[in-house]
């Protein structure tokens, strides 16, 4: 399961990063049902989660009905998310003009997009047109495998983006206090080793985030049902994990720096 949502909030293989989640379907909009084992009996649960009626219902029966009812469930949930992602890019504080317009095409494509397949699956009147659908839904608009990733990430690096520019304001602070220490003839070699060693992660934060954006807002569904674009997705996310590291260690730095200036 994969959860994703603004400020760099993600959710990469099961792992919480940050707050507010928006939820994740598999293929049916459901969770499947697992099983549950003890020393005595092993019972199965039924299946849980966004669309698991409408899903059950048509596993039981795959009719037209039921395989219009919860591709309309799926993709209502879709068109839900997309909203409120909308919504979140929009009034996001970190993303970058360029970021936050090419996130925002993405999502209303894929909410135009939805709407009109929902149209067309309420006119279909043969199984296998409703079975065809179904597909497009998670094929054609990887809502949640793809464009909440491509939110998150790109937020997430647009957030470190933001914080290497505010270091670097600290860094030139702290250079000024440490000559105005100097000029006073106090020892300032340890704190300027402290500073070199923000600026050195510092540096590494921005490297880890350089180009990061361009690469995920330029993949698409097709390339996340071939293959490559979760090998990009997810060396996005650990360099998004690696840069915000760094910039805790740059902090820290800065820190010692005004410790060894009392």
């Amino acid at each position: 399961m994969f959860v994703a949502t603004l400020g760099g909030t993600l959710l990469v293989t099961g792992t919480l990063l940050g707050g507010a989640v928006a939820p994740v379907a598999a293929a049916g909009g459901t969770t499947s049902g697992t099983a549950t084992t003890t020393a005595a009996t092993t019972t199965t649960t039924a299946p849980t989660g966004p669309c698991a009626t409408e899903w059950a219902a048509y596993k039981a029966s795959e009719s037209v009905t039921n395989g219009i009812a919860l591709g309309d469930c799926m993709i209502g949930q879709r068109l839900t998310f997309l909203s409120k992602a909308s919504t979140r890019v929009q009034d996001s504080k970190v993303l970058t003009s360029g970021d936050r317009a090419a996130l925002a095409t993405i999502l209303s494509n894929d909410t135009s997009g939805l709407t009109s397949l929902k149209a067309t699956l309420d006119a279909a009147s043969t199984l296998p047109a409703v079975q065809a659908d179904l597909h497009a839904i998670v094929s054609q608009y990887r809502v949640f495998h793809l464009a909440a990733r491509q939110v998150a990430l790109v937020s997430g690096a647009d957030a470190v983006s933001t914080a290497v520019t505010h270091d670097a304001a600290v860094k030139t602070r702290l250079e000024a206090r440490i000559s105005a220490a100097a000029a006073k003839g106090r020892k300032t070699s340890a704190a300027s080793a402290e500073l070199a060693a923000m600026d050195r992660a510092v540096g590494r934060a921005a490297s880890d985030v350089s180009g990061l954006s361009a690469r995920v807002l330029a993949l698409t569904p097709a390339e996340y049902d071939a293959g490559s674009a979760g090998r990009v997705l997810t060396h996005a996310a650990t360099d998004v994990l690696q840069a915000r590291a760094q910039l805790l260690d740059a902090r820290a730095d800065a820190l010692r720096v005004l410790i060894r200036l009392r």
